[in-house]
């Protein structure tokens, strides 16, 4: 009676002690794969309904650019100029990646100066405005394939 009504307490406890110790590290590995798996993109690229995943290289004169951001700007975008209707994602040594919906792409790539003294950015760009403000790069991004991007900048 004793151990029933001890079961009914609390059960959880009771399941984890009834298994061995060296099963415990194979029941939690288990219990989280699925935690685990659900945040990778699967064969297609797909991580959620409506949006794909995308990665890529950004180069400055042959050199992992650092410390940027990259920006898609849908052309179908009714004020391009909204940074709140851009898609952003940071580069880092030069590789980023991100999650956005399937279509033609305004990529806007940018770097600004950072100010030593304050290591804030300061509103010096470090990129040509051909890369920017006046870009002439952009992206078609599919709901099928790699959708893995080259940038190769020249300053």
């Amino acid at each position: 009676m004793l151990l029933i009504l001890s079961l009914s307490m609390n059960p959880m406890t009771n399941f984890i002690q009834m298994i061995p110790r060296r099963s415990k590290l194979l029941v939690i590995v288990l219990l989280a794969m699925p935690l685990l798996m659900g945040c990778q993109p699967d064969s297609t690229g797909v991580i959620s309904p409506g949006n794909v995943f995308v990665r890529g290289t950004v180069l400055l004169d042959r050199i992992p650019l650092d410390g940027g951001r990259i920006a898609f700007v849908s052309e179908e975008a009714p004020d391009p100029k909204d940074e709140e209707q851009w898609h952003l994602a940071a580069t880092t040594n030069g590789h980023f990646e991100i999650e956005i919906p399937p279509g033609r792409y305004h990529v806007r790539i940018q770097k600004y100066e950072r100010n030593r003294e304050s290591r804030r950015s300061s509103d010096k760009p470090l990129l040509p405005r051909k890369y920017d403000q006046e870009t002439t790069l952009s992206a078609e991004i599919t709901e099928q394939g790699a959708n893995s991007l080259l940038f190769e900048l020249e300053s």
